[in-house]
């Protein structure tokens, strides 16, 4: 589970299915929220995942590659999304591009 920011809420479940969540009551304090919507599947390919604002979702495969996913209103978007590097350890860093 990770925040995607403006008040969303990002969920894998153990069968790599990703949930979408907004909580429409967050500057009230109340419990109002739109969601569950499915927006991926597969996600348990991954060996991290982790948010990069505005939208982007990154997601490390176990080879070492890198990535992108664009979201918007809880579904995915084509533009921007897909392998970034060949580039990145396991751990998340980077070594060189």
């Amino acid at each position: 589970m990770f925040a995607g920011g403006e008040d969303i809420i990002y969920a894998i479940k153990p069968n790599g299915d990703m949930d979408w969540y907004r909580h429409d009551g967050r500057r009230e304090g109340t419990d109002n929220w739109t969601g569950p919507k499915q927006v991926g599947g597969g996600m348990d390919r991954y060996q991290s995942v982790f948010p990069g604002g505005e939208g982007i979702i990154y997601g490390i495969n176990p080879d070492g590659t890198l990535d992108r996913t664009a979201m918007t209103d809880g579904a995915k978007v084509s533009p921007g999304t897909g392998r970034l590097s060949s580039e990145w350890l396991p751990d998340g860093i980077r070594t060189h591009t």
